[in-house]
């Protein structure tokens, strides 16, 4: 979500206005119930990863992604 130049939020709906099929992952620090986190779930993204997360976290959120791909 914080790079340095455009955020993940603005980076995510604009990808998503072009291709509403894409499978996004969000990873970020940012507690879920920040508004920016919320603004940018809601656009459509596939998962939200909070960090810290563990690599096992990691596999399941994409494996999760990766279903919603193949439905």
């Amino acid at each position: 979500m914080g790079l340095s130049d455009l955020g993940g939020d603005v980076v995510a709906t604009k990808l998503l206005k072009e291709k509403t099929s894409l499978q996004i992952i969000i990873i970020t620090a940012d507690d879920k119930t920040t508004s920016r986190v919320n603004k940018t779930i809601s656009t459509g993204i596939s998962v939200f990863i909070q960090k810290p997360s563990t690599l096992d976290e990691l596999k399941k959120d994409i494996d999760i992604a990766e279903y919603s791909l193949l439905q």
